[in-house]
C-alpha cells in the first residue's frame, strides 16, 4: 500500500508550489543575463578593470534569489507542515509522507542552489576570459628604469620583481601591471571553480542520499564504504581544482599538490576523522 488518494492531491499541491519558485528562480536568472553582459563590458571599458562591480552585481541578484528558497521555507513552517502531518498515517515503504514532503523542499532548494552557483561560476569565467586581451597587453607592458629612464629589457610581468638597470646600474623595483595582478590573483580560482563546480555538486548530492538512507535505517550509522567514497570524491575535487589553478602558469606547479593536501587534511579533521568507526577501521 502506497500514498492514499488525499496523501498524493496535497504532495502533488506542493510540488507544483515548489515547481513554480523554481520556474521563477530561472526567470529571474534569465532576465539577469542581459544585465550581466553589459556590467562586464562596462567594467572592461575602463583602462584599469576593476571587477568588483560585476560581483557585487551577483550579489544583489543572490539576494533578490534568496527570497525564493525562503519563501519555500515559509510556506512549509506556516502551512505545508501542517498540513502533511495531519495526513502523515502509516502506510508502506518509507520516508513518510513528513519526510517525503520535506525531502521535496529540500531537493527544489538545492537545485536553485545549484544553478545560482552555475551562473556565478559561468559569468565569473566569462570576466575573465573577456577581460584577457588587457591582461596580455599588460604582460607586455615594457618596464623602464626609476633613475634614468632606460628599458628593462624583457621581463615577466606576471610577478613583481627586483631588476638592474643596464644603462645606470640601479636597481628598481618593478611591480605587476594592475589588470595583470587582478587576473593573476582572481582568475586562476575563477576557472578552477568553473572546471570543478559539478564535482562539488556531485558531493553534496552524495552527503544527502547517505543522510536518507541512514533516515530508512533508522539512523543507523553510515557505512565505512561511503565514508572511503566520501573521502575519494572530495580528493578528486580538490585534485580538478588546483590543476586549474597551476596549470596556466599563475602559479607554482608544485602548488597543486600542497593545495590538494591541505584542503583533504582540513576535510578529513572536520568531517570523517570524528567517525571512530572509520577511525579504527583505518588504523588510527
Amino acid at each position: 500500500m502506497g500514498l492514499s488518494r488525499e496523501q498524493q492531491a496535497l504532495i502533488t499541491r506542493w510540488e507544483t508550489f515548489l515547481s513554480r519558485l523554481e520556474q521563477r528562480h530561472a526567470e529571474l536568472r534569465t532576465e539577469a543575463d542581459g544585465g550581466m553582459q553589459g556590467m562586464v563590458d562596462e567594467v572592461l571599458a575602463a583602462d584599469e578593470v576593476d571587477t568588483r562591480a560585476v560581483f557585487n552585481a551577483m550579489e544583489g541578484l543572490e539576494t533578490r534569489l534568496n527570497n525564493l528558497p525562503d519563501k519555500a521555507d515559509k510556506a512549509w513552517e506556516d502551512e505545508a507542515e501542517d498540513l502533511v502531518d495531519a495526513l502523515n498515517e502509516d502506510f508502506d515503504g518509507k520516508p513518510d509522507l513528513h519526510d517525503m514532503a520535506h525531502d521535496r523542499l529540500d531537493d527544489c532548494k538545492m537545485r536553485m542552489t545549484e544553478e545560482w552557483e552555475r551562473f556565478k561560476a559561468r559569468w565569473g569565467a566569462h570576466l575573465f576570459r573577456t577581460m584577457w586581451p588587457k591582461v596580455d597587453a599588460g604582460l607586455r607592458e615594457p618596464a623602464d628604469c626609476t633613475q634614468c629612464g632606460s628599458n628593462l629589457g624583457q621581463l615577466d610581468r606576471r610577478f613583481p620583481q627586483r631588476a638592474q638597470c643596464g644603462s645606470c646600474g640601479a636597481v628598481n623595483q618593478v611591480l605587476v601591471p594592475t589588470n595583470v595582478a587582478t587576473y593573476r590573483s582572481q582568475a586562476p580560482h575563477q576557472f578552477a571553480q568553473e572546471a570543478s563546480i559539478e564535482l562539488r555538486f556531485q558531493i553534496e548530492r552524495a552527503r544527502v542520499a547517505a543522510d536518507r538512507d541512514r533516515r530508512a535505517r533508522d539512523w543507523g550509522p553510515e557505512p565505512i564504504a561511503s565514508l572511503d567514497q566520501w573521502e575519494a570524491m572530495e580528493r578528486t575535487y580538490w585534485e580538478t581544482y588546483a590543476k586549474v589553478v597551476t596549470e596556466t602558469g599563475w602559479q607554482q606547479p608544485e602548488k597543486a599538490g600542497e593545495l590538494v593536501e591541505s584542503r583533504m587534511e582540513m576535510f578529513k579533521r572536520q568531517s570523517i576523522m570524528t567517525d571512530q568507526r572509520w577511525r579504527r577501521a583505518r588504523g588510527l
